[in-house]
């Protein structure tokens, strides 16, 4: 489920970026609605998968770190870099390749990961 909904937002970025830019209030309310339908796996399933990936030892302080990281360094910048993409560019839909490449760099990191979804936690 973590692959298909990184990939289904890598893929759906640029189109739902276009609707975003109409002036159908209908469609722009759908596409937020498609676009939280998207993340909504990842973000269910992530805490699950962050608990399997760690040893018991290390697991809380390596989750902890590990999240707050991303979160804070991803999270907290989007929104400088997404305005600075525009204005580099000139292009509005510039946050969709950001969109896009962080999509598929979480894409790659899934693919790389050991499935220890059957294994006991402690």
């Amino acid at each position: 489920w973590l692959l298909i909904s990184t990939i289904s937002l890598a893929l759906s970025s640029f189109p739902a970026f276009w609707i975003l830019h109409q002036d159908n209030s209908s469609w722009i309310w759908l596409t937020q609605l498609g676009l939280a339908l998207l993340i909504g796996p990842l973000l269910a399933i992530s805490p699950a998968m962050m608990v399997e990936i760690f040893p018991t030892e290390t697991r809380l302080t390596a989750y902890s770190l590990s999240f707050n990281l991303g979160v804070s360094i991803l999270g907290g910048t989007s929104l400088f870099i997404c305005t600075w993409l525009i204005d580099m560019s000139g292009n509005v839909y510039a946050p969709a390749m950001y969109l896009m490449a962080n999509s598929l760099m979480c894409a790659i990191a899934i693919g790389f990961m050991n499935d220890r979804s059957r294994e006991p936690l402690m």
